[in-house]
């Protein structure tokens, strides 16, 4: 879960009040991800951010508008000549920001959202956005049927929270069910989307926010670079499991940013720490036979993201006792090694800053 929305919830739990800003829509070259957000209390200060510039102080003065209200807006912004240049692009763009007041009565619809992730448990937190009569009203729901660890769905079967607002009849019947559901199938590398319902002649907009856990970052090997990759994945938002079978490396004085710290064998850390395709491996253990042995394991897992560091000679060699071992080169192909963006990295810091970057890079769908 991301800053903003923990400080979100945590806002709210006190009882205060504030505004919250949602990146919904960009064409082009407009600054920030789609689904980033800015959150604005009622004291004026702010946490999160949708790409800065000057589009940010005009949203954070449409919050600081709405904090006392209740009617959402969605603002529009066009990028280009004078906006371009002050948001420090080349080009322009286009994005649409939904502004919406938060307040306590929709704390129960973001700690769903909240806990669904932290469950990995795949679901959609649907707002309507304004020009409806149901504008800024919310619903929780949950796909109750998956196939098996991906998020092709095989029934649209979805189900409203009680906990969470309910969005009126007329909004909440099966397309709002399908819509949710195919976005959990063909969402991607996004976590919020934008549909359409059309009903006779009138167009109502709903904002898909998806449950979505943070990734892990299984690293094995608790060495003196697993030591500066930690904390630098955590301040990105991994969650960060290290596993060694040492004692002395294995622990929580040693790696105290590590959300869990796994003592034991390698040759079953993969039972011990199941894997699915949240889930990326780093390889970086203190020998070439754990390297090996702990990559024919992690190439018959579901694994997002496979790395392994070492030098070219090292990895043509364990290549090659893989091939002869049956690993096929397409499985191969999909290894990142040696391991990070090529930056001209020495030290252990600056090694550690390029294998992070590659790693926000897979995430962000920059890389395969």
């Amino acid at each position: 879960m991301t800053d903003v929305r923990q400080e979100l919830i945590a806002l709210l739990r006190r009882g205060e009040r504030g505004a919250l800003a949602t990146l919904i829509s960009r064409r082009g070259s407009a600054p920030g991800a789609l689904g980033s957000q800015l959150l604005v209390r009622a004291d004026g200060t702010a946490v999160g951010s949708i790409g800065g510039g000057c589009v940010e102080a005009d949203v954070w003065q449409e919050a600081i508008d709405r904090i006392g209200g209740e009617e959402p807006a969605v603002l529009s912004f066009r990028l280009n000549g004078r906006e371009a240049a002050e948001s420090g692009l080349i080009c322009g763009g286009a994005i649409e920001v939904l502004v919406e007041p938060v307040r306590r009565a929709r704390l129960d619809c973001f700690e769903a959202l909240a806990a669904a992730a932290a469950a990995r448990e795949p679901g959609v937190l649907v707002t309507v956005l304004p020009s409806s009569p149901a504008a800024g009203e919310k619903v929780f729901l949950r796909v109750t049927e998956l196939l098996g660890q991906t998020t092709r769905v095989t029934s649209p079967d979805v189900s409203a929270e009680a906990a969470c607002t309910t969005i009126p009849a007329a909004s909440r019947d099966a397309a709002v069910r399908r819509a949710a559901a195919e976005g959990l199938t063909t969402m991607g590398n996004e976590r919020t989307s934008v549909v359409e319902l059309h009903d006779g002649g009138q167009t109502e907009r709903l904002l898909l926010e998806f449950a979505v856990p943070p990734v892990t970052l299984l690293v094995l090997g608790a060495g003196h670079l697993s030591r500066e990759v930690v904390p630098l994945a955590k301040r990105v938002h991994f969650r960060v499991a290290v596993a060694d079978d040492r004692p002395l490396f294995a622990n929580t004085e040693v790696l105290p940013d590590a959300d869990e710290v796994l003592l034991g064998e390698f040759a079953d850390i993969f039972d011990r720490h199941p894997v699915d395709r949240n889930t990326f491996v780093l390889i970086v253990t203190r020998g070439h036979l754990h390297d090996e042995m702990l990559l024919e394991k992690a190439l018959l897992t579901d694994a997002g993201y496979v790395g392994m560091i070492g030098s070219r000679v090292k990895i043509r060699t364990i290549y090659q006792r893989l091939r002869e071992r049956g690993v096929t080169e397409e499985r191969l192909a999909f290894v990142h090694a040696p391991v990070g963006v090529s930056i001209g990295a020495r030290p252990p810091e600056e090694i550690a800053v390029s294998i992070v970057a590659e790693l926000i890079a897979v995430r962000n769908g920059e890389r395969t």
